[in-house]
This record gives structure tokens, C-alpha cells and sequence, in this order.
């Protein structure tokens, strides 16, 4: 107990004393701003003060121009900024609506007129593609997650929304031709991969672990990764969860299918309903502050209930089975009767529930305009069983499966070419 406590310590401390170079890379977890100012004859404005806010947030970071006009802004939280550029005796000037998503910098000019106490504002979206990453990356974004339709709300259906993507055994995604099992799963900065299976924690068997509404954009890493997704040979899904703004906003989500709406089919002479089930899925996120422009929180509860009868092929139809003598064919169906107690034509379907539940809470705290904090728990509990109304051999008993994980990091911005990331999972 007490070895593993200081392995945890250990790990915390390097974490902490671990520092990159801020124009090396871009965090698992967060965005850039990068560009330029100048005055209106194109030349190159040292020493001015740029600010970046997040409009939603209030989170603020502050740097200054080098002597060739250049400047970056690190450690962003994914959101929308106002950039603004500010030299005594040139104004300011600030570009609104700047978009940093997640794992990419947003390249942003901005010009300065030589008017005395003069304000531009420049109002654009900022192009959505990073020149500056040598990585092939598709980012899926916030208003897409939110609002394209996935039946069973899990986010990693729309990771086909990318190039390069194949469908791949056990519900699994491919990437790049590599099989599903290769795929490496990064969400707040954290391993998100089950050890045993090589896939996502939680496995093909539940579900999914994240609600779809508690992903706020991921991006999809296809080939020349930089080293901090070095741990999937097919590629890297690395997403991040919601966090609370200044506004108290949330969704209420309540999905139906009815087993009695689908097809019918026949199936070794029994007739059933391509993909029948009946689904009740349900629940909630909500987000906002605690202290405006300070703390902020965000919930999420994802619950849903499936009904789901399950056919089985009956052994009689089976040419082995068939060239057994009649009395040794009696025999076996005798002894699933007994063993089962229910007519042996009954053993051909019976009913499954698989229930599931999965929450996830976040705090985020700027602690200055320098450090942003945050940590979050995800857990999720799966239940599959059969009706207690079955009294079929044929069925696979019972699964349970749950999964929790707690993540903390705290990003810290050093210097103008020095910051910390640090972050703990458990």
C-alpha cells in the first residue's frame, strides 16, 4: 500500500516539474492562438500587448509581440476568444469570434493603424485549418456533436465523419487500415483504452462509458502524431468533456424505440423483427457558474433501458444433428427439458435486459489568468441479464460492468516560451 502510494507521488512530482518548450506542441487538452501584428503598411509592430479572453469563460492570457511582430498564445482552453492587440500611441485593435479547437492553433493577424487611442474591431471566423501541425487530423466539433442525429448517442459513431475511417470487427472503427483494436483512445488528456481488450474502456459489450452529451469536440489522429500520441498504432481519438461557462445552460434528452416498429423476418423457421428492441433512454446535462469568470461546473446523467428478445437456431435443422439415431435425438431434448424445466420449442428465444447508467461531474477553476484548473469523474455501470420471466438454457447469463475514472490536471503558463501540464488519473 504504502509502495504504491509513493509510485503516485512520484509520478505527481515529475509531472509537475516537467516543462515544454510553448512553441514545441500543442496540448492533448487545449489550443493556441499564434500570429502576427503589424501596422496598416504591413510592417512588424514589436512589444505589443495581446490579450486573449474566452468570451464564455472570462479566462484571460496576456503575452507580447517579439521584434519580428510574432507572437503565441498557449494552454487555451477549446472555446471562442476575442484577441486584442495594444500599443500606446498606435490604439488597439481586436479580432472577435477566434475559434481554438482542440489540438490545433488558430493563426490570427492583427493590424494597427497609427491613430492615437483609435479601436478596430474585426469581426471573422478564423480558418479551421492549422498550418502549423505536420499531422493528419480531422476535429469534430462542438455544434456537430450536439446536433447530428447517433442512434445510442455514442460520440465515437461520428468518428466515421473522417477520412480514412473503416468499419472494423466488434463494432470497432478502423483507421488508416489498421485493425479496430489499434485505435487509441485519449479523452481529457487521460488513457482511455481498456489493458485486456486493446479498445476503449468499458469495451464493445456496454454501450459506450461517455455520454454524447458530455463530449465537448474531439479530434481524429490519423497518421504522423506527435509523441504525446504515441500509444496507437492505428491512430488516436482524443476527446475532451464539457466544462460550466457564465451561462447556466443544459439539455434534457429523452429517446424511444419500439420493438413493435420494425421489420419482420424469418430466421430458422422462426419469424422475429430485424434489430427489435424496445429502448428508453434518458437524461441530462447541465452547466454554469459557480463564481462568474472563476469556477464553473457541469453535470451529466445518461441512463437507458433495453428489452431485447434473442433467437436461437434450433440443433434439429442441423444436418449433424439429424444423422444421429432418433432415439439418441430424443435422448438430448429430453435432457434439456429436465435441465431447463420448459418445453424444449421454447429454447429458440428469450428475453435480455441491458441496463446502463453513466454520469460524469467537472469542476473547472481559473486560479489566475496564468493556471487553469479542472477535475472530473466519469463512472458507468452496465447491467446485462436475462427476463427473470426465462427460463432458457439457451441464454448467456448475466454481465456486470462498471467503470470509474477520476482525472485532474492543472496547466500552467510559466513564461512567454515556458508552461506546465500536469495531470493525474486514477
Amino acid at each position: 500500500m504504502f509502495a504504491r502510494i509513493r509510485t503516485i507521488a512520484l509520478i505527481t512530482m515529475c509531472s509537475a516539474l516537467l516543462a515544454l518548450g510553448a512553441f514545441a506542441q500543442t496540448s492533448s487538452t487545449t489550443g493556441e492562438i499564434n500570429g502576427s501584428v503589424t501596422d496598416s503598411g504591413g510592417s512588424a509592430l514589436p512589444g505589443v500587448t495581446v490579450t486573449a479572453r474566452n468570451v464564455a469563460t472570462g479566462l484571460t492570457r496576456t503575452t507580447y509581440t517579439e521584434s519580428g511582430g510574432q507572437y503565441s498564445i498557449s494552454q487555451l482552453p477549446p472555446g471562442t476568444y476575442r484577441v486584442t492587440a495594444e500599443l500606446a500611441g498606435l490604439g488597439s485593435a481586436q479580432r472577435d469570434n477566434v475559434r481554438v479547437l482542440l489540438g490545433q492553433a488558430a493563426n490570427v493577424r492583427v493590424i494597427l493603424n497609427p491613430s492615437v487611442a483609435e479601436e478596430i474591431t474585426v469581426t471573422a471566423e478564423t480558418p479551421l485549418v492549422d498550418t502549423t501541425q505536420s499531422g493528419t487530423t480531422e476535429a469534430v466539433t462542438e455544434t456537430q456533436i450536439d446536433n447530428l442525429p447517433i442512434l445510442g448517442r455514442d460520440f465515437k459513431d461520428l468518428v466515421s465523419l473522417t477520412p480514412g475511417v473503416a468499419p472494423s470487427f466488434g463494432g470497432r472503427v478502423a483507421l488508416a487500415g489498421a485493425r479496430g483494436t489499434a485505435l487509441d483512445f485519449n479523452i481529457d488528456g487521460a488513457n482511455a483504452n481498456s489493458d485486456f481488450f486493446a479498445e476503449e474502456r468499458g469495451g464493445t459489450e456496454a454501450p459506450f462509458v461517455f455520454s454524447q452529451a458530455a463530449i465537448q469536440e474531439f479530434q481524429v489522429i490519423r497518421t504522423t502524431y506527435s509523441s504525446e500520441y504515441s500509444r496507437g498504432g492505428g491512430g488516436t481519438v482524443n476527446a475532451i468533456t464539457k466544462s460550466g461557462t457564465n451561462d447556466l445552460s443544459g439539455q434534457l434528452f429523452y429517446f424511444l424505440r419500439d420493438q413493435d416498429w420494425a421489420d419482420e423476418r424469418t430466421v430458422a423457421g422462426i419469424e422475429e423483427q430485424t434489430g427489435a428492441r424496445d429502448v428508453d433512454q434518458y437524461g441530462l446535462a447541465i452547466g454554469g457558474p459557480i463564481m462568474r469568470d472563476r469556477l464553473f461546473f457541469f453535470v451529466n446523467a445518461d441512463l437507458q433501458d433495453v428489452q431485447e428478445t434473442r433467437t436461437v437456431a434450433d440443433i434439429r435443422n442441423n444436418s449433424g444433428f439429424q444423422a444421429l439415431p432418433s432415439a439418441t435425438q430424443q435422448a438430448f431434448i429430453n435432457r434439456v427439458q429436465n435441465l431447463t424445466g420448459v418445453p424444449f420449442d421454447q429454447e429458440f428465444f428469450y428475453n435480455t435486459r441491458e441496463d446502463q447508467e453513466t454520469f460524469l461531474a467537472k469542476v473547472d477553476w481559473n486560479i489566475a489568468s496564468n493556471n487553469h484548473f479542472n477535475i472530473r469523474w466519469n463512472g458507468s455501470d452496465f447491467n446485462n441479464f436475462p427476463s427473470e420471466s426465462s427460463g432458457s438454457f439457451s441464454n448467456q447469463g448475466d454481465e456486470f460492468n462498471t467503470v470509474n475514472s477520476y482525472v485532474a490536471q492543472l496547466d500552467s503558463v510559466l513564461s512567454s516560451n515556458l508552461y506546465n501540464f500536469a495531470l493525474l488519473q486514477y
